[in-house]
């Protein structure tokens, strides 16, 4: 099967309303601005789209929702991992009923997981998939590493795992994944995105890129163009952005609503930031990250 995705694929944020329910209207407007700064795929139920919080029925509505917004304009990726492998199975029926162009699965969680578990989990997913394109997603969360021998051993026994994604910072990983044959390789560093970039990697899967999407964008064309000096302005700024974010979904999202994309608000029991710390938080990213 062929490696057919890359470039900035953005974990879209799930918005809720002031009851606490999936805002699909406000992920649509979102959405639309996505598209418009030029990110080229949406990957709907990612980390960054609190799919802990989310029972399958929300997910489902997402999926069908969104992926009949985007219309064919950028591909559209579903994750379907679940605390269960019966609902993961029936979430990757349902995405590909509707045409994604690709699954995503992350290491299950809670529970401490051997490689053989592992493969069974990943393997039981990759055969309900068929035909479609798989991404693994290793996530240092889950508690369950998906060490490159895993993934070499999954993609070799299934035709239709083509890559992964990786949250580490770990530039040594990096490089061993961004180089695997016949393997497509997404990195969810912000703050060595530059480096996985210029070392092999096909693309970025940062929840960050819902704030700032056009530095992203920005970034993997001064990439592509060999313009190293603006590659390195772009990396400065994801850097900066980094160090007052840190993977943190209450303070992405307060971000995304000071720039204009949607609401702050996250599904307990995470929480949301509060007024005090919102404003606190704009202080700091005005005089932080001012030209």
């Amino acid at each position: 099967m062929n490696r057919q995705l890359s470039g900035i694929v953005v974990p879209i944020f799930t918005q809720f309303n002031a009851q606490g329910e999936v805002d699909l209207e406000a992920m649509e407007a979102h959405l639309e601005a996505l598209i418009r700064a030029g990110v080229d795929a949406i990957f709907v139920g990612g980390s960054a789209g609190e799919f802990i919080a989310l029972d399958v029925e929300e997910r489902e509505r997402i999926t069908e929702r969104l992926m009949k917004a985007t219309a064919g304009r950028a591909p559209f990726l579903v994750h379907v991992t679940a605390a269960n492998l019966r609902d993961s199975l029936r979430l990757a029926d349902h995405a590909r009923s509707f045409g994604a162009d690709a699954l995503v699965a992350v290491s299950p969680w809670f529970w401490k997981h051997d490689d053989e578990s592992l493969a069974d989990f990943f393997g039981a997913i990759a055969k309900r998939a068929e035909d479609t394109p798989l991404y693994l997603y290793n996530m240092p969360h889950t508690g369950n590493d998906l060490k490159p021998e895993l993934v070499q051993r999954l993609i070799r026994e299934h035709d239709n795992i083509v890559g992964l994604k990786n949250s580490q910072d770990d530039m040594l990983r990096t490089l061993t994944y961004s180089t695997m044959p016949n393997t497509s390789f997404f990195t969810g560093s912000d703050t060595t995105a530059l480096y996985a970039l210029s070392h092999g990697a096909d693309g970025i899967i940062s929840g960050m890129i819902n704030v700032v999407p056009e530095v992203f964008v920005a970034l993997r064309r001064a990439v592509n163009a060999g313009d190293i000096a603006a590659a390195l302005k772009c990396q400065k700024e994801l850097h900066q952005y980094a160090q007052w974010f840190a993977g943190d979904i209450r303070r992405m999202k307060a971000g995304a609503e000071m720039a204009g994309y949607g609401s702050r608000r996250c599904r307990e029991p995470l929480g949301t930031l509060s007024d005090t710390e919102y404003e606190k938080l704009r202080t700091i990213l005005e005089k932080e990250l001012q030209p």
